[in-house]
């Protein structure tokens, strides 16, 4: 089976080229999460989260500056 999937791939991406470039955005990305987790992300080396603001309902809103 992962032979016949790795065929499968070969042949769907065959003529296409990928290039990753750095993702450039306007400014922060913010997003709603589980509160009280901005110690695990720093833990896990994602030194550019900060938090914006506990939403008192089990979530909170942070922001990642993906520039850095």
């Amino acid at each position: 089976m992962k032979t016949i999937f790795r065929l499968l791939l070969q042949i769907l991406f065959r003529f296409r080229a990928y290039d990753m470039d750095a993702l450039k955005t306007p400014g922060p990305v913010t997003f709603t999460s589980a509160s009280g987790k901005l110690a695990v992300a720093r833990a896990a080396g994602l030194l550019n989260i900060r938090l914006l603001r506990d939403n008192h309902d089990g979530t909170a809103t942070y922001a990642i500056d993906l520039a850095h």
